[in-house]
């Protein structure tokens, strides 16, 4: 669905700053974290155009048929649960190798592939080494460690009772 809206954007606005002034508020509109600011930023975008950008109003046009209503389908903030999956993950190591092992070009040759893949697995086994032995932490094992001790502290306020019941203090 934004890949449409990422390719309407040239379609719709000639002008190339103009494009990459929509295009980052268009990404600023979609990474808010929540959705109050998410209902602001698309109000006050959809305010934005004059009439002396007329590829602007054509855009802002389209915009508001097709996306504005519809925040819920591609804001990040209304979509919890798809903050980060694995699609964006290799999403992110699909642009690695392209642009950096294969230097942003075509890949016809298997050997090229192979030996790209392999340099990027050792890239991502070096990084991880590297972080396990400097003893940093993901802030996801942050969180998790977090939670581990906090349950262990809540612990000694449940007591088993003779019949079979818990008594949880408070």
């Amino acid at each position: 669905m934004c890949k449409k809206l990422a390719q309407n954007v040239p379609r719709l606005i000639k002008g190339w700053q103009q494009q990459v002034d929509v295009y980052i508020e268009l990404c600023a509109i979609m990474d808010c974290t929540s959705k109050g600011e998410v209902d602001e930023l698309n109000n006050l975008f959809l305010s934005s155009g004059d009439s002396s950008q007329p590829g602007l109003q054509d855009f802002l046009t389209y915009f508001k048929e097709y996306y504005a209503g519809r925040r819920e389908e591609w804001a990040l903030s209304y979509r919890i649960q798809d903050g980060v999956n694995t699609s964006m993950h290799l999403g992110s190591m699909h642009r690695t190798l392209k642009y950096t092992n294969l230097e942003g070009k075509k890949n016809q040759r298997v050997d090229k592939l192979t030996s790209a893949l392999f340099d990027l697995t050792r890239h991502y086994l070096m990084n991880r080494v590297t972080r396990i032995m400097k003893g940093t932490r993901t802030s996801n094992m942050t969180r998790i460690e977090k939670n581990h001790q906090r349950a262990k502290a809540t612990i000694k306020f449940v007591t088993s009772n003779e019949d079979g019941t818990w008594s949880v203090e408070s």
